[in-house]
């Protein structure tokens, strides 16, 4: 019998242990590996290596569980989340077509390449331990080191990594710098990255006064709302509806609800920006025109005619009272000699029986 496994194998860092990805859902990770189990590891006719065409139906009918005999699955929603949080990331990119998604792995190759995980990583390791109890014994070393380390990084690309014999690199990173010191590759975050961090935590805080329970999971919802909206407008209408929220019977209670569809319905309504005026109906006694006012600027004397009073629909009913119609009684039809025969038979007919009694 052979000892060979059918169906190939998935590589999987290390490096993800320190990364976002643990701090997902159970439902983003299980959906990410079996991304990673079912992708293409050859160019095929339609599909690149780490590329598939799969569904929202099929992820959830593959990702299904048994309790007992019962059957459980994720929902359509959980799914679809998974994904977005994947897509922003960038641990996969997504397109949609009519039947279902065209999902992309990224950096496919550079953690499915063997070549990537060298046993020198592990020379490497061990000889900074080595460097590392030397400099321990001996302090001039190094503070010697430390000075000629000092501002001695440098910049390099995710396809350099093969070279440096470092192969365990987040993909949610988009910039790396080597540090000397530390021997490894640490993540470079750029000032727009800091920026849009602060504003999605002084959004959070701002929900708070009704959604005080939010996940760091959904920070990049925040995130993206910032994008689309941009973070006055975002503000402005997350205020707008705090302070409505107590008179509303019903407030929203998920975050996730709020940052995903809540905001653009607040936002499209348009009431964070600019109220709703209210008008009323007055009537000129004079002229008697129907006329609609601001309701604060109704004046004393009808514009039109400068001379009557406006009368709203109660005054103009006490001032001017409809006079009640007298009632006519219904003329009788004049009937043909025929129907004044027949009704004349009828009647003797009727009054022969009352005879007989």
């Amino acid at each position: 019998m052979s000892d060979h496994i059918r169906g190939g194998y998935i590589l999987l860092a290390r490096q993800m242990m320190e990364s976002d990805f643990f701090k997902f859902t159970p439902c983003c990770r299980e959906v990410y590996l079996w991304l990673l189990l079912s992708v293409n590891f050859v160019d095929g006719k339609r599909f690149k290596r780490g590329q598939m065409f799969t569904s929202i139906g099929k992820i959830r009918e593959e990702l299904a569980w048994y309790v007992g005999f019962r059957k459980h699955q994720y929902s359509d929603n959980q799914i679809r989340t998974a994904l977005n949080n994947l897509v922003s990331h960038d641990m996969i990119h997504t397109a949609k077509t009519t039947r279902g998604l065209h999902v992309t792995v990224c950096n496919y190759d550079t953690y499915q390449n063997p070549d990537n995980y060298d046993a020198r990583t592990v020379k490497k390791r061990d000889q900074r331990s080595d460097q590392h109890n030397e400099t321990d014994n001996k302090p001039e070393l190094y503070q010697k080191k430390e000075k000629n380390n000092n501002n001695n990084k440098k910049e390099i690309d995710i396809d350099d990594i093969k070279d440096k014999d470092y192969s365990s690199v987040r993909t949610s990173v988009s910039s790396y710098e080597f540090d000397n010191q530390r021997q490894e590759y640490v993540e470079v975050v750029s000032e727009e990255k800091k920026n849009l961090g602060i504003l999605t935590t002084e959004l959070i805080n701002i929900s708070k006064s009704w959604l005080p329970f939010q996940p760091e999971s959904e920070r990049y919802l925040v995130s993206s709302v910032i994008k689309s909206l941009g973070f006055d407008k975002a503000k402005a209408v997350t205020e707008f509806y705090g302070k409505r929220v107590h008179k509303e019977e019903t407030p929203i209670k998920s975050s996730a609800y709020w940052w995903k569809s809540g905001i653009y319905a607040w936002a499209n309504k348009g009431q964070a920006s600019k109220p709703v005026e209210s008008k009323v109906k007055r009537r000129c006694e004079t002229c008697k025109t129907i006329q609609s006012f601001t309701k604060d600027e109704i004046p004393g004397i009808c514009p039109l005619c400068n001379e009557g009073q406006l009368l709203s629909s109660r005054e103009w009913q006490i001032t001017f009272p409809e006079k009640p119609q007298p009632q006519t009684e219904p003329k009788e039809e004049s009937m043909s000699a025929e129907d004044e025969q027949a009704k004349e038979n009828v009647m003797a007919f009727l009054d022969s029986f009352r005879s007989t009694r």
